[in-house]
């Protein structure tokens, strides 16, 4: 184990079996000025997690060893999403490998090979929602959202296991010349196999909806973090917990509802228009009203044009809210300033 001591507060365990592939990895982290520890496999991995949780965990999806998902499941019985985040660093890019990485609990995926860059903006963006983290009083537990989960993924067992027996039942009366066609049944699984995946994979979203019931603003933060994180975008989400009191306080359901499709539309247009980094700040006034500002460096150059790109819906989004929406789009960047107030 490699082991770099800082004065930092964040502590970063990352590990790979291959000692080249530390070597670098260690060297590369260490960019951060954190404490880092680096190990060469899995059990040792876990292990130090057990006696000392760290603030982010990076491990390389190669690894020889025990399932890693399987590990990675039963960590998230003690630790949720925004209490340990992990990145897997995978060659492995395909949307169903993807799909129960998300399920068994990983927060983001680092195609390889990547460059330094790409690495330490992902580092950096879970540990600015670590640090805010460690200042938020706020207890949060994964009792309900691990039971949530639990009672949603056996249902969609039951539910999806008595299909596949019916549809064996039916298939197997599918016959030519009395014999019953293998390869019919093989798609027909492998078909099912994929629609599991991408159920728990939507399933599994579900934690950061039940975060968001516990404290709104830490649960979109949490939720744009992953959104920013596999788009490999740096971002900066700004508030105190003035500004998370005042959503707080926001009970409505249908009102929550639309302020997460304004945020969700916000991101949505950001990832396919801006680029470098993107810059949410949060501000209460004096009147109570609270100020939502967005700033992002824009690839769209077509000035003062807001046909085709996502303007519209944003401002739709908005009116369902009853905030006040100025936009500002330039040929170089994207300004959104959004006025809240309670009583709408």
């Amino acid at each position: 184990m490699n082991l770099m001591d800082s004065s930092s507060r964040f502590l970063i365990y990352a590990a790979d079996d291959h000692p080249l592939n530390r070597g670098v990895l260690f060297r590369q982290l260490s960019a951060t000025d954190n404490s880092i520890a680096v190990f060469e496999d899995e059990q040792s991995l876990f292990h130090a997690i057990k006696q000392n949780k760290p603030d982010l965990v990076i491990f390389d999806s190669e690894m020889q060893g025990k399932d890693m998902f399987a590990e990675i499941r039963e960590l998230r019985k003690q630790h949720s999403k925004t209490d340990l985040p992990i990145l897997m660093l995978t060659k492995n890019d395909s949307n169903e490998y993807l799909a129960l990485g998300r399920e068994a609990g990983i927060n983001a995926f680092l195609k390889k090979p990547f460059e330094r860059e790409q690495l330490l903006i992902l580092v950096q963006n879970f540990l600015d929602f670590a640090g805010r983290e460690q200042k938020n009083e706020t207890k949060q537990t994964t009792l309900d959202i691990e039971a949530v989960k639990s009672n949603l993924y056996e249902d969609l067992h039951d539910y999806l296991g008595s299909r596949l027996v019916d549809l064996r039942i039916l298939l197997g009366k599918v016959r030519e010349d009395g014999i019953v066609l293998p390869e019919i049944i093989e798609s027909s699984d492998r078909i099912l196999n994929q629609a599991t995946v991408f159920l728990r994979s939507k399933i599994a979203g579900a934690e950061e909806l039940l975060e968001m019931e516990v404290n709104f603003l830490p649960g979109i933060h949490s939720l744009l973090l992953n959104r920013y994180a596999a788009a490999e975008r740096r971002f900066l989400f700004d508030y105190t917990e003035k500004e998370e009191d005042f959503f707080n306080a926001i009970t409505n359901p249908e009102m929550r509802q639309n302020l997460l499709s304004f945020f969700e539309e916000v991101t949505t247009n950001d990832l396919k228009y801006g680029k470098d980094e993107s810059r949410w700040h949060f501000a209460l006034q004096p009147d109570g009203a609270l100020v939502i500002q967005f700033l992002a460096p824009s690839l769209y150059t077509g000035l003062n044009k807001e046909a085709g790109t996502g303007s519209t819906s944003i401002r739709h989004r908005a009116e369902k809210t009853g905030a006040l929406l100025e936009i500002s789009q330039q040929p170089e960047y994207y300004y959104l300033r959004a006025t809240l107030h309670h009583g709408r």
